[in-house]
């Protein structure tokens, strides 16, 4: 029983931390967005590798749970529950770092600044840009950051990061885009429906980028009104942005295999 026992501390301890990562990527996720967004920027900025984590550590938790009940009676395994609960908030209170901890921030930034620079070397501008502009919210020296990984870890990829600070380039002619689109009847009408702004549109461009719809995509979302409708709704109803980049992936798809029979 001992052993049990100081094995569901473990488990308590890490399933503690687990939980006080994801307060941290939704309050750094929140606190970048600009919108009434429920969790913000939170999908885009967790690293891939937590997901999987907190997956298999749920996994193990209840077998380890389960186990209790099954070993030592639904009495104490009652118990179990309390005590684990208790256990884990007292580890997130004492021991563990808190959500707006530099410990966090720094895996967090961490991770996303590998992924730019992951992007930069396989030559993937778009999602590269899309990780830049999350980046600069935080006040990260992007410029700086090009610099460096040029010269360091992508210089056999030169071509790909002048394209890509070509690009860049280009942010400013998009927003101004954006703002003409925002003005056509059709979708003023469906901004002022749901209470939104101008400045949405934009914000939807980067999300749609950072949860890997592409560029293609992203526009034609903001471009046709009734799609623009149904990226709001999907919003409201709390969707992720990785659900709804899923889902306008899928809807594109079918889309096309419709096209290419009809071809």
């Amino acid at each position: 029983m001992i052993v049990y026992f100081i094995g569901l501390y473990i488990v308590s301890l890490l399933l503690g931390y687990d939980t006080a990562f994801s307060e941290a990527t939704l309050m750094i996720g929140k606190s970048i967005n600009d919108t009434d967004s429920r969790t913000g920027y939170q999908d885009a900025i967790t690293p891939r590798i937590l997901s999987i984590l907190s997956f298999v550590l749920y996994g193990v938790v209840l077998a380890w749970i389960v186990y209790g009940f099954i070993k030592y009676g639904w009495l104490v395994g009652l118990g179990i529950i309390v005590g684990f609960l208790f256990l884990m908030s007292l580890n997130k209170v004492i021991l563990l770092p808190k959500k707006d901890s530099e410990h966090f921030r720094r895996i967090i930034t961490g991770s996303m600044i590998r992924r730019y620079a992951n992007y930069l070397r396989d030559g993937d501008e778009l999602r590269a840009s899309a990780m830049k502009a999350l980046l600069e919210k935080l006040d990260i020296p992007v410029s700086e950051l090009i610099s460096e990984e040029t010269n360091i870890r992508l210089e056999p990829l030169g071509p790909y990061t002048k394209h890509f600070l070509q690009e860049i380039e280009k942010d400013k002619e998009r927003e101004k885009a954006f703002i003409t689109i925002a003005n056509s009847p059709e979708t003023r009408n469906i901004l002022e429906k749901y209470g939104k702004g101008p400045e949405i549109l934009n914000d939807i461009y980067w999300r749609l980028m950072a949860s890997g719809t592409g560029e293609e995509i992203a526009n034609f979302v903001i471009a046709k009104p009734i799609l623009l409708e149904t990226y709001i709704k999907m919003k409201n109803e709390n969707l992720s942005d990785l659900k709804i980049a899923d889902r306008f992936l899928f809807l594109f798809e079918q889309l096309r295999r419709g096209h290419d029979k009809k071809a």
